[in-house]
C-alpha cells in the first residue's frame, strides 16, 4: 500500500525576546541543534526567498520607527512575530523531482503565505531548508535524502481604524476616523472566524448563529485549495479539525523526523545560546588577560629604565676632580649636568610610586580574571559532557523544566495561598 502524502501549515507566535532564538534556528547561526540530522555542510543548498537584510529585531524595529507598523495597546512581553511552517512529507518531494521541485513548490507557497501576512513589507525572513537528512528514507534507499520545509518569519498585523475622542479639543472631529493603522497583534490575526461553505454561504447552527472555527483549521483548508489550482496534486490535506499549531499532525513527521520547531527545540537553541555567550565570555577574559600583561611588560620596562638611571649616577664620580678643604670642586658644565639630573630624580619619585600601584593592581586583575575564566570553563564542562553522552535525556530534561512554573514561582503562589487562608 503505498504512502499517503500529506501537508500541514503550523502557525506559532513569539515574544520580542525570542527574535534570537528563531534567527539563529532559521539562518543556521547556533553551534549544535535539537535536530542532530541538520548537515550545516548543506545549508549552502538553503533557499532564501527573501533574505533579511540585518537582524530580525533591527527589521522589526525599523518597521516601527517608520510608522509601517503599530505597537499600540499591547501589554508587557507581547507576542510580536509569528512564523508559519509549510510542510509535507519527505517522500512527496523525493518521488517527484527532489531538490529543484521543492524550490518550485516552496515558492508557490510563499506567493499564498503573502496572501495571508498581508503583503511582503511585513515578512522578515522566507527560508527554503534543505539541510536535514531524513533516518529512515536514507536507510530505506541507501543513499542521503533530506527533507525539504519552508519557514516563513513574519509580523502579524491586522488594520485598525482610530477615531477622535469626544473630548478632544475640537468637538466636531469626534467620533470621526482619525488615522488607519497596521497594529502588531496575534491574538487578532488569528482570532476565530466564521466558517463557510462550498457556496460561500456562512454555516449557521440550529439557533441560526454563526458557526466559528480555528483560524489554523481554515488555514489548512486555503493552503490546500491553493496549492491544487496551482497544479501541485498528489497529497492530502493534514487532519480535520486540529488547528495545525504542531508538525505532529504529518505522521510520519512524529515517527522519524526531528522536534525541530516544537518547544523542546527552541529550549535546546537556549541552552546552546547559553553555552555559546560562556564560551564567548571565557574568550574574552583570556584576551584580557591577555592584554593586562602586556600593560604589566610595558609599566616594568618603565620602571626597569627609571631604575637603570641610577647607574648614571656613577658618572658622578668621574666628575669629581678633587676635593678641597673638605668640598668637592665641579666644572660648570659638570654642575650643570648633576643639576639636570637631580631634577629627574626628585620628578620621578612619584611617578614610580604610581607605577608600582598600578602594577599591583594589574596582578590582582589578571588573578581575578583568571579566576573567572576557570569558573565559566568548568561550568560549561558538566553541561557539554552531558549533552554529548545523552542528548535525548537533556532534551526531555531541559523540556520539563522549561514547561514547569519556575521553583521560586510555585513558592510565590504558596506563600500567597496561604495569606489568603489566613484571612
Amino acid at each position: 500500500m503505498s504512502k499517503i502524502n500529506r501537508y500541514v501549515v503550523r502557525n506559532q507566535a513569539y515574544r520580542t525576546g525570542e527574535f534570537s532564538l528563531r534567527e539563529r534556528h532559521n539562518e543556521r547561526k547556533n553551534e549544535c541543534y535539537g535536530n542532530g540530522d541538520i548537515d550545516k555542510n548543506r545549508s549552502h543548498r538553503n533557499v532564501y526567498f527573501k533574505k533579511c537584510k540585518s537582524t530580525y529585531k533591527q527589521e522589526f524595529d525599523r518597521l516601527v520607527n517608520d510608522g509601517a507598523i503599530s505597537l499600540r495597546g499591547l501589554g508587557k512581553n507581547p507576542k510580536v512575530f509569528d512564523e508559519l511552517v509549510f510542510d509535507v512529507n519527505t517522500r512527496y518531494f523525493n518521488n517527484l523531482g527532489g531538490y529543484e521541485y521543492a524550490k518550485d513548490f516552496f515558492a508557490e507557497a510563499y506567493q499564498m503565505a503573502l496572501k495571508e501576512i498581508g503583503g511582503e513589507k511585513y515578512v522578515l525572513s522566507v527560508v527554503m531548508h534543505a539541510d536535514e537528512r531524513n533516518k529512515a528514507e536514507s536507510e530505506r534507499l541507501g543513499r542521503d535524502v533530506y527533507h525539504y520545509h519552508l519557514h516563513v518569519t513574519y509580523i502579524p498585523v491586522v488594520e485598525k481604524k482610530v477615531y477622535f475622542r469626544k473630548n478632544n479639543k475640537n468637538p466636531e472631529l469626534a467620533g470621526k476616523l482619525k488615522e488607519t493603522v497596521m497594529q502588531v497583534s496575534h491574538s487578532k490575526k488569528w482570532a476565530r472566524e466564521k466558517q463557510v461553505d462550498e457556496q460561500g454561504d456562512i454555516v449557521r447552527n440550529e439557533k441560526g448563529q454563526a458557526v466559528l472555527v480555528n483560524s489554523y483549521s481554515l488555514l489548512q483548508d486555503r493552503f490546500f485549495k491553493h496549492m491544487n489550482n496551482a497544479g501541485y496534486l498528489d497529497f492530502e490535506r493534514g487532519e480535520h479539525k486540529s488547528n495545525a499549531e504542531h508538525l505532529t499532525t504529518i505522521e510520519y513527521k512524529v515517527q522519524q523526523e526531528s522536534k525541530r520547531m516544537t518547544e523542546m527545540q527552541g529550549n535546546v537553541d537556549i541552552l546552546s545560546a547559553a553555552i555559546d555567550k560562556k564560551v564567548n565570555t571565557a574568550k574574552e577574559i583570556d584576551m584580557k588577560i591577555s592584554q593586562e600583561k602586556q600593560k604589566y611588560a610595558v609599566i616594568h620596562q618603565k620602571t626597569a629604565t627609571r631604575e637603570g638611571v641610577s647607574v648614571t649616577f656613577s658618572e658622578l664620580e668621574e666628575m669629581v676632580k678633587h676635593k678641597l678643604f673638605g668640598k668637592v670642586e665641579l666644572s660648570a658644565v659638570d654642575w650643570e649636568h648633576v643639576l639636570n639630573l637631580a631634577k629627574k630624580g626628585v620628578l620621578s619619585k612619584p611617578l614610580e610610586k604610581e607605577f608600582k600601584r598600578e602594577i599591583e593592581k594589574l596582578k590582582q586583575n589578571i588573578e581575578l580574571y583568571k579566576t573567572r575564566c576557570r569558573s565559566i570553563l568548568e561550568e560549561t564542562k558538566d553541561i557539554r559532557e552531558a549533552m554529548k553522552r545523552a542528548p535525548n535525556k537533556m532534551f526531555k530534561t531541559m523540556q520539563e523544566i522549561f514547561q514547569n512554573v519556575p521553583e521560586y514561582e510555585k513558592s510565590k503562589q504558596q506563600h500567597r495561598g496561604n495569606k489568603d487562608y489566613d484571612r
